[in-house]
């Protein structure tokens, strides 16, 4: 089953490359892909200063749902 899904995607995948695209435009995927980091917020984004992802801290407040 796995091997099915995954000819499946390949094929779709196919579509979006640059020559298939130059030789069929009509049959390519024309799918705009968005930038994931311009809908987050700073704080979830890497820092380049520390190397690291940000982290959550240890206080009980932060872990609240209000």
């Amino acid at each position: 089953m796995y091997v099915k899904v995954r000819k499946e995607q390949a094929a779709e995948e196919r579509k979006k490359s640059a020559l298939f695209r130059y030789f069929f435009p009509s049959q390519a995927n024309w799918e705009v892909k968005e930038n994931p980091y311009t809908t987050r917020s700073k704080d979830e984004v890497f820092s380049t200063k520390t190397l690291t992802f940000p982290s959550k801290t240890n206080d009980f407040r932060d872990h609240l749902n209000y």
